[in-house]
């Protein structure tokens, strides 16, 4: 898959004795995802004969963070800078439909020239094949959706705080 070099995982299977070294695919997995190698998602998708791509460009994906109706968001890290960021990638059926490639673009133009403390900055946006997709700073911690389905409706005050920094 090129995401680890094949002396990491040499290293990986020398450090086992022989008798405890991995015997299938799945076996190697886990033991790269316990030696921090590899991640679990990275795993899922090279065990996958359909598996998702795991390189675009000069970034590698890491883990899926969320999905949205015109993509789907991962942690990723840039293969030179060791940078980690997110990447929306625009969802191959919609790459088919003009409408939504201009809109995926517009999103691209306006994220580039918008510069604000509450607003998750875009550093790239690019296309490799026929995948394209939107780079930006990468950060930890839940996204609202997922704080309200887990913990239910917020209190007012911080509900009005979260929509005064969003407006």
């Amino acid at each position: 898959s090129g995401l680890s070099a094949t002396d990491d995982v040499r290293k990986v299977l020398a450090s086992f004795p022989n008798e405890s070294r991995p015997t299938s695919g799945e076996d190697l997995a886990r033991m790269l995802v316990e030696r921090k190698v590899l991640t679990e998602f990275q795993t899922h998708a090279i065990l996958d004969p359909h598996g998702q791509r795991l390189g675009l460009g000069q970034y590698v994906l890491l883990d899926k963070i969320g999905q949205g109706g015109m993509g789907s968001v991962f942690k990723a890290l840039h293969r030179h800078m060791r940078r980690e960021v997110a990447i929306k990638v625009l969802h191959s059926d919609l790459a088919e439909s003009p409408d939504a490639l201009r809109r995926f673009q517009r999103e691209m133009r306006a994220g580039g020239k918008l510069n604000h403390p509450h607003i998750v900055p875009t550093l790239d946006a690019d296309q490799v094949g026929d995948t394209m997709f939107l780079v930006m700073e990468y950060v930890p911690g839940t996204n609202l959706a997922l704080l309200v389905g887990q913990n239910g409706p917020l209190p007012i005050e911080q509900a009005l705080r979260y929509v005064a920094h969003a407006a």
